[in-house]
């Protein structure tokens, strides 16, 4: 039984910052050859970049709370208890820019052990056409996502028994005509890591 996992961005949010155990399942599936995952290559520079900005919010977030121990701290039976909290901060932001670095180690580890799907001149323009006529998923990154995913699909020479396209936007890829074009692909789409797990054990 061969199995194709498309994933995308939200999969590696998962892996890298949430560190989700059922999105790690499905990772240690594909390290033991039981499935093939690919992902799209636009999905890690997307990935890359919101991954980012979620740190750099955070270390915003910290020197906020920094500046704001250090207004405290000015009363003096404050002082000390500030004193302890602006290390444990600092300390805190130190992590989080370490993390930045961990970061990209990280999603170039994961685009080595996953095939990746080439952002194609076809693909860019079937997007740019996507997006242009107002066509579900709307989202001029989802499109380009969805797009990478049709054409890579349509020139597969592998032969797989089941191809699965694995996304938790399902707000912007749940449309009726989403689902009858990946249909007559032979994709299932499931808006579920767990959910994933338990179509490809069933089959397994």
């Amino acid at each position: 039984m061969r199995v194709l996992l498309m994933a995308e961005t939200n999969w590696l949010d998962n892996l890298v910052l949430v560190q989700d155990s059922t999105s790690a399942y499905l990772m240690r599936l594909a390290r033991t050859e039981k499935i093939d995952i690919a992902v799209p290559e636009y999905s890690f520079y997307e990935a890359d970049g919101s991954l980012n900005r979620k740190l750099i919010k955070r270390a915003e977030r910290i020197d906020e709370a920094l500046s704001l121990l250090g207004q405290i701290s000015q009363t003096e039976h404050y002082t000390e208890l500030c004193k302890i909290g602006r290390e444990t901060l600092k300390e805190l932001k130190r992590l989080t820019l370490n993390d930045r670095a961990e970061i990209k180690r990280t999603l170039d580890k994961i685009k080595s052990m996953v095939l990746v799907i080439p952002y194609t001149s076809d693909a860019s323009t079937r997007a740019e056409m996507i997006f242009e006529s107002s066509r579900p998923p709307f989202k001029e990154g989802d499109c380009k996502i969805y797009a990478s995913i049709l054409v890579f699909v349509e020139h597969l020479e592998e032969e797989y028994d089941m191809i699965i396209f694995y996304t938790e936007d399902k707000e912007d890829f749940d449309h009726s005509e989403i689902n009858e074009e990946l249909e007559n692909l032979g994709v299932e789409i499931i808006f579920d890591s767990g959910a994933c797990v338990e179509r490809i054990k069933g089959e397994g």
